[in-house]
């Protein structure tokens, strides 16, 4: 078995780009995501099943 490798040059800034997009912080979405009140409540098509 052969594995090749390729390796290519990048600059700087492209470098920071890539790395920024991996990059995550805990709490970054704090309050843009919303979940109703009733989110674990059962659903009503499902009565007839329960």
């Amino acid at each position: 078995m052969k594995i090749d490798f390729e390796y290519q040059e990048i600059d700087e800034e492209k470098q920071k780009d890539i790395y920024n997009k991996k990059y995550r912080r805990f709490g970054m979405l704090k309050g843009k995501i919303k979940i109703s009140d009733d989110f674990d409540e059962p659903l009503e098509c499902f009565k007839d099943y329960m």
